[in-house]
């Protein structure tokens, strides 16, 4: 899964600095972050790898951290980063890498189930996050200037981070896939010895498009007889089965059900074996902030592979893929455009052989960790303390915000009452409605 893979590919940038390296993954909704990482203990790059439990994570991160004494630490997603954030030594320098916008992701599930419970412990890690981080790292563009927003939400913007940078830019990084593994390959044994293949490989997120997904299949199907859908991957369990079950019902309706072949999550190996048999790629995104705001990891995988992509063009990965003539896009909920996009490939091994070849030779050249990993690596040579974070930083302790925000974060994590201090906090918060992140922001602007 992509939590994983970026993980490994922090790990590897990291690595070009020189230092000795501790790598510690946690269960993550099931599957262990580092699962690019092979099983033994020390990697061949020389890693050491340390597990960590999805239960009591802050106590194992504590222990990690008392046991190897780090000069620095980098943290990837938000909920690890938020757990390093709070029992980390203060004077410890600390970046965290997030891989997309939890908020924007937090949304869609959010939406998913039609109320926003989830959100406030959402915020309560994002406020432990940006307000220790002393560098954080986005995998877009767009995510950056939004991550900078939020840093000004929480007073990181002050006098002393005037002139410096706080937030970086590290796209998506190939680590490289496994050796396919030895077996029989999917035409002549599930499939016809002359059928076209479209892969999906990974899970069914929030913002997979499914009903453009089946419905362009669908119509492409019709006209190609020999097309045939195969998926890697499918449910996202402990955070969002729904839509990949929506989908199975939907194939399973469908007048053309046995050419679509849902083989489920499947080892890595022979995921790396699958994949060089397909024909194309699809990736398909809604509309929504997260896709606008992240990446899609899988495309890496699919470039290596010199695969044919075809994909929404939601994401900044996908642009510019598409820009470069290395992805094939078609519009957004748009199924008789994917069709004729996949009609269209289907016919023509020539052009499914340009464009997977443009795209391995434009991940290459741009996002693998040690194209794209330089400014993590100077880092490490020389962590430092945020400029703000500095005991002797202008206007050092003068920033109320920062108090408050800090303060608020148990609140926000256990949906209790904060401190009695804050009781005109309370007293504003209780006068408002709609959800914690809109009070939030009322009562930063001052109303109530």
């Amino acid at each position: 899964m992509a939590p994983g893979l970026r993980l490994w590919s922090l790990a590897l940038a990291a690595s070009e600095a020189g230092r000795k390296i501790t790598l510690g993954s946690c269960d993550h909704f099931g599957h262990r972050q580092a699962t690019q990482n092979p099983p033994a203990n020390q990697s061949p790059e020389g890693i050491s790898i340390i597990p960590w439990p999805s239960q009591n994570l802050e106590d194992a991160i504590a222990e990690t951290l008392r046991q190897v004494s780090p000069v620095c630490a980098v943290v990837t997603t938000d909920l690890v980063g938020a757990a390093v954030a709070r029992v980390i030594a203060a004077d410890t320098p600390l970046w965290i890498d997030l891989y997309g916008d939890p908020l924007a992701e937090g949304q869609l599930i959010a939406a998913r189930h039609g109320h926003d419970g989830g959100l406030a412990p959402l915020m309560a890690n994002m406020v432990a996050i940006l307000s220790r981080a002393d560098h954080l790292s986005t995998c877009s563009r767009a995510h950056r200037l939004a991550m900078l927003g939020q840093l000004g939400m929480v007073g990181r913007l002050g006098a002393a981070a005037c002139h410096g940078e706080l937030v970086s830019v590290l796209p998506g990084m190939l680590v490289g896939l496994p050796d396919p593994q030895e077996g029989e390959p999917l035409r002549g044994s599930i499939l016809p010895a002359n059928a076209i293949i479209v892969l999906w490989s990974g899970g069914f997120n929030t913002w997979t498009d499914i009903g453009t997904l089946q419905a362009g299949l669908e119509m492409a199907m019709a006209e190609t007889p020999n097309l045939h859908f195969v998926c890697l991957g499918g449910a996202i369990d402990r955070h969002n089965p729904g839509t990949y079950a929506e989908f199975e019902e939907r194939v399973m309706a469908s007048p053309h059900r046995d050419r679509f072949h849902l083989l489920g999550w499947r080892p890595q190996a022979e995921v790396a074996r699958l994949t060089r048999e397909a024909d194309v790629g699809i990736n398909i995104d809604a509309v929504c902030h997260e896709a606008e705001l992240g990446t899609r990891t899988r495309l890496l995988e699919w470039a290596e592979v010199e695969l044919a992509i075809c994909s929404t063009p939601t994401s900044e990965m996908t642009r510019d893929l598409a820009a470069a003539e290395a992805l094939m896009p078609f519009r957004v909920g748009d199924a008789e455009g994917l069709a004729k996009v996949l009609v269209t490939l289907g016919r023509d091994e020539q052009r499914r052989r340009a464009l997977g070849e443009r795209a391995r030779e434009f991940v290459r050249g741009r996002w693998t960790p040690e194209t794209a990993g330089g400014e993590l690596a100077q880092w490490v040579r020389s962590p430092c303390l945020a400029p703000d974070r500095e005991a002797t930083a202008p206007a050092a302790g003068t920033n109320r915000l920062i108090e408050w925000m800090r303060a608020l974060e148990p609140a926000l994590r256990s949906g209790e009452q904060p401190p009695a201090d804050l009781a005109s906090v309370c007293r504003r918060l209780q006068s408002l409605e709609g959800s914690a992140l809109v009070r939030l922001r009322d009562l930063l602007r001052g109303r109530g």
